[in-house]
């Protein structure tokens, strides 16, 4: 089967890790894969190298907003001459592309909705996905709440989109010198608990909300005691967070920015705890990884988040984040889960697992369009 995937850009986040994985199990199953990016080459990302390392074509579009006609256009060009047997897009702006751009076009198309999005300003892309919904043969979703979420802001029927949990595979654990280096640059010797996060560092992810609220938590560590709340990753919000940081009167802990780290996921080993306080989310990406250390976690209760911690067999608090101003409910979950135990690591869907899933639709898909024509 030729697939085709489609995405607006390759960056180090969850949907681009989706397609990463997809594309390396087609592959080895003896399947063609292709990628395109609507956008230009990314700065500071392993997916592109990952994706042609798995033997998978790149086209990068560079598409701007100041001329989105000339990128549909160059879009539909691209899939009628590669001609696949399916074309899979992801997140909004692909999936609604996609579905104009292939009017007529005698290829099926899936579309997968990977986040709950709750930015401002989005109703018109709401309203056009409502409107062009019914020109995709298949739509997925990676979480039932992110499903549910999509079909109430766009106006769609209950049921409309079906559930493909994302695949998180054991996160492989890191070398003895690969742990002591870490450990060392990171000066985590000095410290009784270790509070760790991996996620971009944006408005989404909430890390203002986790800084923000750190003082409360400070108040609850033990004479004696020094924690530490290091954060893994890169984004927009560096500075300003790192001015939040430097404003706090903390006197029994310290956070840190620990920038990114390709191998993030496996140096969650060294977390006494893993935190996500995330304002919304998709699926979770990072919290199914820590899952699979069998980490005790604290998560924002909100959109697939829950879903995936009643799913898990460890420890796990909830904190509902807007609720919690003064962050006391926050720092009793640090405080319980940071004297929990860690269990055996549980998978909630493997890579190989998603991937035969997602396989089994595109044959549907594509029976129900030759039905159809």
């Amino acid at each position: 089967m030729k697939i085709l995937q489609v995405i607006t850009e390759l960056g180090a986040g969850g949907a681009e890790n989706v397609i990463t994985v997809l594309a390396a199990e087609y592959i080895k199953r003896g399947h063609t894969v292709s990628v395109i990016s609507l956008m230009g080459p990314p700065e500071h990302s392993p997916i592109p190298e990952k994706l042609r390392a798995a033997g998978a074509d790149i086209t990068y579009l560079n598409m701007g907003k100041s001329n989105p006609l000339a990128g549909l256009i160059q879009l539909r060009r691209i899939i009628r001459n590669l001609q696949p047997d399916i074309v899979h897009s992801h997140l909004i702006h692909p999936n609604i592309l996609c579905r104009i751009a292939m009017m007529g076009l005698p290829v099926p198309l899936v579309n997968t909705i990977h986040i709950s999005e709750r930015r401002k300003g989005k109703k018109l892309f709401f309203l056009l996905d409502h409107l062009t919904f019914r020109l995709a043969d298949a739509c997925t979703a990676v979480s039932n709440a992110s499903a549910q979420f999509h079909c109430d802001v766009c106006g769609l029927k209950a049921g409309s989109i079906r559930t493909i949990y994302n695949g998180v595979d054991p996160v492989a654990m890191p070398s003895a010198e690969r742990v002591t280096a870490f450990r060392s640059e990171m000066q985590l010797e000095q410290y009784t608990k270790v509070i760790g996060s991996i996620g971009r560092l944006n408005w989404q992810k909430g890390y203002d909300l986790l800084i923000g609220r750190a003082a409360a938590l400070d108040r609850k560590i033990p004479a004696g005691e020094r924690w530490l709340v290091l954060i893994l990753g890169d984004g927009s919000e560096r500075a300003g967070l790192q001015a939040m940081i430097d404003r706090l009167p903390l006197k029994n802990m310290d956070i840190r920015l620990g920038g990114f780290f390709p191998d993030a996921a496996s140096l969650m080993s060294q977390f006494d705890v893993f935190v996500m306080p995330s304002r919304y989310e998709g699926y979770g990406l990072a919290l199914a990884e820590a899952m699979t250390l069998g980490l005790p976690v604290v998560s924002a209760d909100i959109d697939s988040l829950p879903e995936l911690c009643a799913m898990y067999q460890g420890a796990y608090r909830l904190v509902d984040m807007d609720r919690d101003e003064t962050g006391e409910a926050l720092a009793d979950a640090v405080f319980q889960m940071a004297a929990a135990s860690s269990v055996s690591g549980q998978i909630l869907q493997s890579h190989g697992a998603m991937a035969e899933e997602y396989l089994e639709l595109y044959r549907s898909a594509s029976e129900k369009y030759r039905k159809k024509t």
